[in-house]
């Protein structure tokens, strides 16, 4: 597995997410319970450090991601946020390997910048609005 992905696989989970949605507006809730992802906001816990909008974590005990953003940030930040961390979930293999965690920390850091563009363009391309059908007469 590469460490980097290009924009067709990113295209490819942005897919996967949209046919769990299905047509209209993205519905974050959806998606997320559907990947048997956790959803937790600061007001239940305060799990986020001063300037983190969010972050997903494995919760050994349940063998789930769970992912927390602030509900006090503005709904278009909260979406992104939300959207954000779905990306990490679905383009790395987040989740504590054989390697260790020491292993996978260090990986982190040395091409963090790489996964934090992906994981943004992944939430870009999710809430996105898709491109009108304009085949066979439809018009705008």
């Amino acid at each position: 597995m590469s460490l980097v992905r290009d924009t067709k696989e990113i295209s490819e989970m942005v897919r996967l997410c949209r046919d769990i949605n299905g047509e209209g507006t993205i519905d974050l809730i959806k998606i997320v319970k559907a990947l048997d992802i956790h959803l937790i906001d600061t007001t239940q816990h305060n799990y986020l450090k001063s300037q983190e909008y969010g972050k997903i974590v494995y919760d050994a005990t349940e063998g789930k991601a769970i992912i927390i953003f602030d509900e006090k940030q503005p709904l278009y930040l909260q979406r992104f946020t939300v959207a954000h961390e779905v990306g990490h979930y679905l383009l790395r293999f987040w989740e504590p390997t054989s390697l260790g965690k020491e292993i996978i920390r260090a990986l982190d850091e040395l091409i963090g910048i790489t996964i934090e563009r992906e994981a943004s363009m992944f939430a870009k391309m999710l809430l996105q609005e898709p491109e009108p059908d304009l085949s066979e007469g439809k018009k705008l």
